[in-house]
């Protein structure tokens, strides 16, 4: 995880990066079992020390 906020096709969710608050980013390109893999990207809202929320896109594309 970085520091920053990265979902793709966020807005289109409704979730927007917001000012003021404290993000880690991250991806993943899925698994190494055979066939159509997921790719996730996740982003955490960390600005509160004991409460997270965490915002995920997962894609699968077809073979």
């Amino acid at each position: 995880m970085r520091k920053g906020f990265y979902v793709e096709d966020a807005d289109e969710a409704g979730w927007s990066n917001r000012p003021g608050r404290t993000y880690l980013k991250g991806s993943s390109d899925g698994t190494s079992e055979p066939g159509p893999a997921p790719t996730y990207t996740v982003s955490v809202d960390v600005t509160e020390g004991s409460e997270f929320t965490v915002y995920l896109r997962s894609v699968v594309i077809p073979s």
